[in-house]
């Protein structure tokens, strides 16, 4: 072990640091497309997602899709963001009355 060195954190090389940034650009795409949002809200979420990437890419995930899609599924993220209404009940379209 090397002095100063933390041996809970980890570790990641130029490669994974790559994919682990496309992940969050993924992520942070279909974020912001789910539901328009504050910047501090975004912020909070986008923190959330960079958590959950970093931990699953600890675990040895290294595929920048499941990375985000991951990341987005977690309960506390998911669950935080609503489904806006228009997504959660289509517009019917009825027949015009000539």
């Amino acid at each position: 072990m090397f002095p100063g060195v933390d041996a809970e954190k980890p570790c990641f090389g130029p490669a994974e640091i790559h994919v682990m940034r496309r992940a969050l650009e993924l992520a942070e795409g279909a974020l912001v497309t789910r539901r328009p949002m504050a910047r501090r809200a975004f912020q909070e979420h986008r923190q959330q997602l960079a958590k959950s990437i970093i931990r699953l890419a600890t675990a040895g995930e290294l595929d920048p899709v499941v990375l985000s899609a991951a990341a987005l599924g977690s309960a506390p993220l998911a669950a935080s963001i609503p489904t806006p209404p228009s997504a959660a009940h289509p517009r019917r379209r009825t027949a015009r009355r000539g």
